[in-house]
C-alpha cells in the first residue's frame, strides 16, 4: 500500500505542478486542506476516490493518470468506475459493471484489428467504413443495415450484451487485452446499435482514458466524466456510420418516409429523422 501511495503522490505532484497550481490551491478547489494534499503528495496517504475525481478535474487530468501502470487494469477501472458510481447512488447498477467487468477481463484479445486515423470524426468513419468493405463488411441499397458489431470487432473492440438498470445505454472500458463495449440488451435493437456505434466513436476517437459510461443523468451535471462536446462527436459518429450519407441519401429518393427509412437502416426512427433533417431531407 506504501508503495502505490507514493507511485499515487509523485503523479499528483507532477500533475499539480504541470498546471501551474500550488498545494494550497489545489486544495481549497476540491475542499480540503493543504495538508491533506501535503501527504498524499509525500506517499503517507492515499486520495479517497471522490477526492481523486476531483483533483483530476482541477488538474485537467483523467483519473487514471493519477494511478501508477499496475493500477490502471481492472482494480484501477473498477476504482474509477466505483467513483462515478457512487455520486449516482446506483448499487444495483454497480454489481452488474462489477459482473460485465468481469466477463470483459475473460475474453481473448481480437486479431486481425484494423488501424484507424483518429484527427478528423469525418475521415475516421470514411476510413472506417472504407476498412470493412475491404473485409467484406460493406452495406449497400439492397441491404443498408451497417454491421456495426463486426465493424467494432474489426477495430479489436468486443460488444457484450447485457442487463442493465435502464438509464445506462452502454459503456466502453479499455483492459490490458483490449477494449469492450457493453449495451443493454433491454433496449430496442435500434438502440442498441447506435450505442453500439456512439462507443465505438468514443474508442476510435479517443475520447476517455479507460472507461466511458453512457448515463442520460451525466446531462445534468451528475458525472464528473460527462463532456456534452464528445457526447455529441460521438452521436455525429454513430450517424454518420449507420447511416452513410450517399446511401441514405440514394434510399430517400426511393421512400422518403422516415420510418420505413429507419427500419432499412436498422435505427430509432427518431435517430433517422435527426439525421434526415441535418442532410437537408427533411423539413425540422
Amino acid at each position: 500500500m506504501r508503495e502505490t501511495a507514493t507511485k499515487v503522490g509523485l503523479r499528483l505532484k507532477m500533475a499539480r505542478e504541470r498546471a501551474g497550481i500550488s498545494q494550497v490551491e489545489l486544495a481549497d478547489r476540491i475542499g480540503k486542506g493543504q495538508a491533506a494534499v501535503s501527504q498524499w503528495e509525500h506517499g503517507r496517504r492515499l486520495p479517497g476516490i471522490e477526492d481523486l475525481v476531483k483533483m483530476s478535474e482541477v488538474l485537467g487530468v483523467s483519473p487514471a493518470a493519477l494511478l501508477p501502470e499496475a493500477e490502471k487494469t481492472r482494480a484501477g477501472g473498477l476504482m474509477l468506475l466505483r467513483a462515478v458510481l457512487d455520486t449516482l447512488q446506483t448499487p444495483d447498477l454497480d454489481r452488474q459493471l462489477r459482473a460485465f467487468l468481469e466477463d470483459a477481463e475473460s475474453l481473448p484479445q481480437l486479431r486481425d484489428v484494423i488501424s484507424v486515423p483518429s484527427d478528423r470524426p469525418p475521415r475516421v468513419v470514411k476510413e472506417l467504413l472504407a476498412r470493412g468493405a475491404e473485409k467484406g463488411i460493406a452495406a449497400t441499397l439492397a441491404d443498408p443495415r451497417v454491421e456495426i458489431d463486426r465493424l467494432a470487432e474489426l477495430c479489436g473492440v468486443h460488444v457484450l450484451r447485457r442487463k442493465f438498470e435502464d438509464g445506462l445505454s452502454g459503456l466502453l472500458v479499455t483492459l490490458d487485452q483490449g477494449a469492450a463495449i457493453g449495451v443493454n440488451g433491454q433496449h430496442s435493437r435500434g438502440r442498441q446499435r447506435f450505442t453500439v456505434a456512439h462507443e465505438l466513436g468514443h474508442y476510435l476517437l479517443a475520447h476517455y482514458d479507460r472507461f466511458h459510461l453512457d448515463l442520460p443523468t451525466a446531462e445534468a451535471g451528475e458525472s464528473p466524466s460527462y463532456d456534452w462536446r464528445l457526447e455529441q462527436e460521438a452521436n455525429r459518429f454513430a450517424a454518420d456510420v449507420l447511416m452513410p450519407a450517399p446511401l441514405l441519401e440514394l434510399a430517400h429518393r426511393q421512400t422518403p418516409q422516415s420510418g420505413v427509412l429507419a427500419a432499412r437502416f436498422g435505427v430509432s426512427e427518431v435517430a433517422m429523422g435527426y439525421r434526415l433533417i441535418n442532410l437537408g431531407l427533411a423539413q425540422p
